[in-house]
């Protein structure tokens, strides 16, 4: 927690360096005489926090569209959960509120940042992996891959450096 320090209006007359450096350490309130209040802090911790903010909501819309049985991919911040089987979505909700849990202890976005970064490199290989159980369940299209000399192995495949940022 940052170190809340009190300034009256007034003291923005003289003591204006004590309290943007008030500011700069953590928090610095600055009272008016009609009780109204202003707080500067670092705009880092603010963006941060606003950041873990806006992804526990996320999780939160996630959850509760995915109770729905009827819920469209355009619903939901991650549409790519769809392609989870029920145990694999469960199993990233949790990482994710485990994620966010150290995000907001270690007042940093990068541990939910990775780990949906990960989901979403796992969700692109489930996906590949059950669109190559189809390819090879159609009949013949083996034969015919061998017949035109075609390495299944050889398929174009996503490049999965660059995942996307939350």
């Amino acid at each position: 927690m940052a170190t809340r320090t009190v300034f009256q209006a007034s003291d923005l007359a003289n003591r204006r360096r004590d309290f943007i450096d008030a500011g700069r350490a953590g928090e610095a309130v600055l009272r008016d005489t009609d009780g109204f209040a202003l707080i500067m802090e670092p705009l880092y911790d603010r963006d941060t926090r606003e950041a873990i903010l806006s992804a526990a909501l996320s999780v939160i819309r996630v959850e509760s569209a995915m109770e729905r049985s009827d819920v469209r991919a355009s619903e939901l911040p991650y549409p790519w959960l769809l392609s989870l089987d029920q145990e694999k979505r469960d199993l990233c909700l949790r990482e994710f509120r485990d994620a966010l849990s150290l995000a907001s202890f270690t007042e940093s976005i990068e541990p939910f940042r990775k780990c949906v970064g990960n989901w979403i490199s796992a969700a692109q290989e489930f996906v590949d992996t059950v669109a190559a159980r189809r390819l090879m369940a159609i009949p013949g299209l083996m034969d015919e891959l061998e017949a035109n000399d075609a390495d299944p192995s050889r398929l174009r495949r996503r490049d999965r450096s660059q995942a996307p940022r939350v």
